[in-house]
């Protein structure tokens, strides 16, 4: 990294990023200075929201299947887009949680996904 780039996290440190000590922040062009989230995201919670999204998923399913409520469409990909979204979160726990990438989609697809909630309920 150039003496600029390291000013740079330098600062964003000093002005209350967090960096995780059992993290070490990689030099790869797609990290940030900082932990964005402000913590690391828990593995444990994580697993929890796939758990509970992909039985929803497959409930619902099944329901929309059976009952030919095709008007609740939406809710499925509501609870895939819920799916993706942790799973991106998933990856950043695990695997880099300085990664913009995997921030964007979480972020992305947990927020997006209750606008299909919405729109399906005034179907």
């Amino acid at each position: 990294m150039s003496s600029e780039a390291d000013r740079e996290c330098a600062n964003a440190v000093a002005r209350g990023g967090y960096v995780d000590p059992n993290w070490p922040r990689p030099d790869t062009e797609g990290s940030a200075c900082i932990i964005i989230y402000g913590y690391v995201p828990s593995i444990a919670v994580c697993a929890l929201a796939l758990a509970l999204f992909a039985i929803a998923f497959i409930l619902h399913s099944w329901l929309l299947i059976k009952y030919k409520s095709w008007y609740f469409i939406p809710v499925a990909i509501g609870l895939l887009l819920e799916l993706v979204g942790y799973v991106a979160r998933t990856l950043s726990s695990q695997k880099n949680p300085y990664a913009v990438i995997y921030f964007v989609l979480q972020y992305f697809f947990i927020v997006v996904a209750p606008v299909m909630f919405s729109v399906s309920s005034s179907s």
